[in-house]
């Protein structure tokens, strides 16, 4: 099995858990750890950072301090960016 059906198999269970499609699911730093089945420091430090790793949204609630939020990325757009940065 390549990693891109790899790939589209986990993400396909991780969104048939809570039932909403890949284009309106926003995922944390473990979701996309596990869909890339890579740990969460490695994604932290190497992935999330690089330039062409898709931006974050932010959920920030009324008490956090500093309002620095909670990143959440758009399932769909961690699709795409696997797939163009995949190994042909």
């Amino acid at each position: 099995m390549d990693q891109l059906e790899s790939l589209a198999r986990r993400v396909d269970a991780l969104t048939a858990a809570v039932g909403l499609p890949p284009e309106v699911r926003y995922v944390g730093l473990e979701k996309i750890a596990a869909m890339l089945d890579l740990s969460v420091s490695h994604i932290k430090q190497r992935i999330v950072c690089r330039s062409d790793f898709p931006k974050p949204m932010r959920l920030v609630s009324e008490e956090d301090e500093p309002k620095t939020g909670h990143p959440r990325w758009k399932m769909s757009d961690i699709v795409e960016w696997a797939d163009q940065h995949r190994e042909r």
